[in-house]
C-alpha cells in the first residue's frame, strides 16, 4: 500500500506542475500554428508580440512516446494497488479463501501493466530530452521555465522558438534563425543560450525524477510478485488452478485490451511514429497486435466453453479435450506472432538507429508525430516539412515506440506461455478423468 502510495503522490505532483495555474503564468505564450495563409507573409508579428511558431500542442506532455503519460499510469496502479491491498489485508489475515482468490486476481491482472511501465522508464533512448525541446514553450512547462530560466526571461528571451519560427529558419541554420528571431525582438543575441542551459538544467532533474520512479516501481514489481507467491501458498495450488480453469475469460482480458489498445494506439494516434501515413517499414506492427488481440479472445471464448460445460460421458470428454487442444494451439499461434513482433521491433530499432533517413521521410513522420502542428506540414509551396524536428529527434521517438511494442509483446508471451502451460496441465487432467463406472 506505501509503494503505491508514493507512485499515486509522485503523478499527483506532476499533475500540479503541469496544469495548475496558480504557480505559474500560463497564458503569455500563445504559440502561432503555421498554415499556408500565412505562408506569404514576408514580415514576421510584431516586435511586442509574445506570439511566434512553436510545435507544441495543447497536449503536447502527453503523448504515447512522452514518460509524462507513463508516470501518470502508474500514479492510477498506485491508487489501485493501495485500495485493494488495504481492502483485502483484513481477509488474507482470517484466511478467506474467496477474498483472498479476489485480491490474488487483481494482481495478476496489476503486475504485467507495472512491468511494462516499468521498462518504459528506464530511457535509454533519451526521448526525455526531445520531448523537452519539442514542447518548451508549452503553458504546461511554464513552470519549469520559471524555475530554470534566468530570471525575467521565461517568457521572452528563453522561449525563443527552434529555428526562430517559420519567419526566421528559411535559408538559415537552426543557430542562425534563433539569433535572428532575438534580434528582432530583444535586440539581443544570447537567447538561444539562456535556453539551451536551461533545457540542460531540466533535463537532469527529469532523469532523476523518471529514473527514482522507475527504481521505485520496479521494487513495487518484485513485491506484487512475492505478494502472489504467498497468497498461492495461502489459497493452495489447487484451488488456484481450479480457480484458473473457472476464470480463463478473465485471465486472456488483460491480453485482449492491451493487444487492441497497443494495436490501435500505434495505428491511429495522432502522436504515433509508426502509423500507415508514415510510409514506413514499422506500421504492420499495429497490425500485429490487432491479430494478437483476436488471437486472445478466440482462447479466451475457448475457454470459456472449456469451463462451461461439464463432462457427462465420453462423447463430451472427447468435445472438452478437442476444445482444449483448439486452446493450446491459439496460444501457440499467438506466441508465434507475439516472438515476431518482439523480435522484429528490436531489429527495426537498431537498424533505425544507423538507417539515412531522407528528409522528406524525416518529415512525414516529424508531422505525424506532431499531428501536422509543427511547421510547413501538409504546405503546397514545396518546403521542407517540419524543419524544428532534426533526424536524431526523430529515431528517439522511433526507437522509443518501438522499444514499447518489443517490451509488451515480451510481457504478453510471458502471458501466454502461463496460460499454454496451464493448457497442457488441464488436458493432462482432462484424459484421466473417469467416467464410466460400474
Amino acid at each position: 500500500a506505501f509503494f503505491g502510495f508514493v507512485h499515486m503522490t509522485s503523478c499527483i505532483m506532476l499533475i500540479i506542475l503541469f496544469y495548475d495555474t496558480r504557480i505559474a503564468d500560463r497564458s503569455v505564450i500563445d504559440p502561432v500554428r503555421f498554415n499556408d495563409s500565412i505562408a506569404e507573409s514576408p514580415e514576421p508579428p510584431a516586435s511586442n508580440s509574445t506570439s511566434f511558431s512553436s510545435d507544441s500542442s495543447p497536449s503536447s506532455v502527453l503523448n504515447v512516446w512522452s514518460l509524462n503519460l507513463t508516470v501518470f499510469v502508474l500514479g492510477v496502479l498506485g491508487f489501485v494497488i493501495m485500495i485493494t491491498t488495504t481492502a483485502s489485508l483484513r481477509l488474507v489475515r482470517q484466511v478467506n479463501v474467496f477474498g483472498a482468490i479476489r485480491y490474488l486476481w487483481s494482481l495478476l491482472w496489476i503486475l504485467p501493466i507495472q512491468c511494462y511501465e516499468v521498462l518504459i522508464l528506464f530511457d535509454y533512448h533519451r526521448v526525455t530530452s526531445v520531448s523537452i525541446k519539442h514542447t518548451w514553450t508549452s503553458p504546461d512547462l511554464a513552470w519549469f521555465r520559471e524555475l530554470f530560466c534566468e530570471s525575467g526571461t521565461a517568457h521572452d528571451q528563453c522561449a525563443v522558438p527552434i529555428g526562430g519560427g517559420v519567419f526566421f529558419m528559411n535559408d538559415k541554420t537552426a543557430l542562425e534563425g534563433e539569433t535572428a528571431w532575438c534580434q528582432y525582438y530583444y535586440n539581443d543575441t544570447d537567447c538561444t543560450e539562456i535556453r539551451e542551459d536551461a533545457q540542460m538544467s531540466m533535463e537532469a532533474a527529469a532523469y532523476l525524477y523518471y529514473t527514482c520512479n522507475a527504481i521505485w516501481g520496479a521494487l513495487t514489481c518484485l513485491l506484487l510478485i512475492l505478494a502472489i507467491r504467498l497468497l498461492e501458498g495461502i489459497i493452495t495450488k489447487p484451488i488456484v488452478q481450479r480457480s484458473r480453469q473457472h476464470n480463463i475469460p478473465g485471465w486472456l482480458t488483460l491480453p485482449i485490451v492491451g493487444c487492441m489498445l497497443i494495436g490501435f494506439t500505434l495505428l491511429y494516434s495522432p502522436s504515433s511514429a509508426v502509423t500507415n501515413d508514415t510510409n514506413n517499414e514499422n506500421f504492420w506492427i499495429g497490425t500485429g497486435y490487432l491479430i494478437c488481440g483476436s488471437l486472445f479472445f478466440i482462447a479466451a471464448s475457448t475457454g470459456w466453453w472449456i469451463s462451461a460445460f461439464s463432462i457427462l460421458n465420453n462423447r463430451d470428454k472427447r468435445r472438452k479435450v478437442g476444445a482444449i487442444v483448439i486452446f493450446i494451439a491459439t496460444l501457440t499461434i499467438t506466441m508465434a506472432f507475439l516472438a515476431i513482433i518482439f523480435s522484429s521491433s528490436i531489429i527495426l530499432s537498431l537498424r533505425f538507429k544507423d538507417k539515412l533517413i531522407g528528409d522528406t521521410e524525416r518529415g512525414t513522420i516529424a508531422c505525424a508525430i506532431t499531428d501536422n502542428t509543427c511547421s510547413f506540414c501538409n504546405n503546397r509551396l514545396g518546403l521542407a516539412e517540419c524543419p524544428e524536428w532534426s533526424v536524431e529527434d526523430v529515431a528517439a521517438v522511433t526507437r522509443t515506440q518501438l522499444k514499447q511494442g518489443a517490451s509488451i509483446a515480451a510481457i504478453f508471451v510471458v502471458y501466454s506461455l502461463s496460460a499454454w502451460r496451464f493448457g497442457f496441465l488441464l488436458l493432462k487432467y482432462v484424459r484421466q478423468y473417469q467416467i464410466d463406472y460400474v
